[in-house]
């Protein structure tokens, strides 16, 4: 809990006119200035000391919405006009103000945005271009989409320490890759082929497919296989026993789970998909476990 001071710096000084003012004053000055733009509370100090700090507040004013790839974007790849020309650092930083006005408006209001970026309506162009140039935003017709998520392709910083060191790295006159067109081009080939394959997957019907285990009651030999119908299988099987069998065991599972099952119990193999087990062994629990744990997956009967 923080009590006001009495002596909590003033806001009512003219803030243009630092210039007239010595640094200690300077600093007050802005301070106060922080704390009117609700990014400082008041200045306190803590009930058990008499230290007087000052806190950012834990919920960021709107600006921190932005995402943060954007901020790199504008540090490491400065705006241009149409004409070509470079646009002054300190103007360019009117695109941070501008992206945090498209994420709450969702639209594009031409005077809301020159009163947020301090950008003149005519002027505004250049904006508009960086913004799509980057990905931040998208035009479809006549709506704009705003992404929020870095686009496709980007490889730049993603953190404040990303791009620290990546502004190191171009002041040593080393390349800073932003943008990979070529990583961008197999990113949006692998997704479309992603997409190909789940439509393929949604609209082909496959049968399940069941691993088993069919025998005797109670005895050690058992045949482990693979079936789309399980009662068809049993009845084939059937034919050619003299003793009854039934279906002991079941599982949906794939061909690749079956073939390890038989490469498992391979010394217990006595011809074909027939195996026999010690008689202090149960075959359906052990064949079981060994089955789930390769992804078997019991269904109900």
């Amino acid at each position: 809990m923080s009590t006001p001071l009495n002596n909590e710096p003033p806001f009512d000084q003219d803030l243009h006119s630092l210039d007239r003012v010595d640094e200690q004053d300077q600093f007050t000055v802005g301070l106060a200035a922080a704390t009117h733009l609700g990014l400082l509370p008041r200045w306190g100090k803590h009930e058990h000391s008499d230290d007087r700090t000052w806190h950012r507040r834990l919920s960021p004013p709107p600006m921190f919405g932005v995402p943060f790839w954007v901020t790199a974007c504008v540090r490491l790849m400065p705006p241009r006009r149409r004409d070509g020309s470079l646009v002054p650092p300190t103007l360019a930083n009117a695109i941070l103000p501008a992206a945090q006005t498209f994420l709450e408006l969702g639209t594009i209001d031409r005077s809301r945005l020159s009163q947020v970026s301090g950008v003149a309506v005519k002027d505004l162009d250049w904006l508009l271009d960086y913004l799509q140039q980057i990905g931040f935003l998208a035009r479809s017709n006549d709506s704009w989409f705003v992404n929020q998520e870095e686009p496709t392709g980007y490889r730049g910083p993603l953190s404040p320490s990303d791009l620290y060191s990546a502004l190191e790295a171009r002041d040593r006159g080393l390349p800073v890759l932003l943008f990979c067109e070529v990583c961008a081009n197999l990113e949006q080939q692998a997704e479309q082929r992603r997409e190909e394959l789940l439509r393929e997957a949604r609209t082909t019907q496959r049968p399940d497919t069941y691993i088993y285990v069919i025998g005797e009651d109670n005895s050690p030999h058992v045949k482990i296989g693979i079936t789309t119908d399980l009662s068809q299988r049993l009845k084939s099987l059937q034919t050619t026993s003299p003793a009854p069998l039934r279906v002991r065991w079941f599982a949906q599972g794939s061909r690749d789970i079956e073939q390890q099952l038989h490469i498992e119990f391979a010394r217990q193999r006595t011809h074909g998909e027939w195996f026999k087990f010690s008689a202090k062994t149960d075959p359906v629990s052990t064949i079981r476990a060994e089955a789930l744990r390769l992804g078997a997956v019991e269904v109900a009967k």
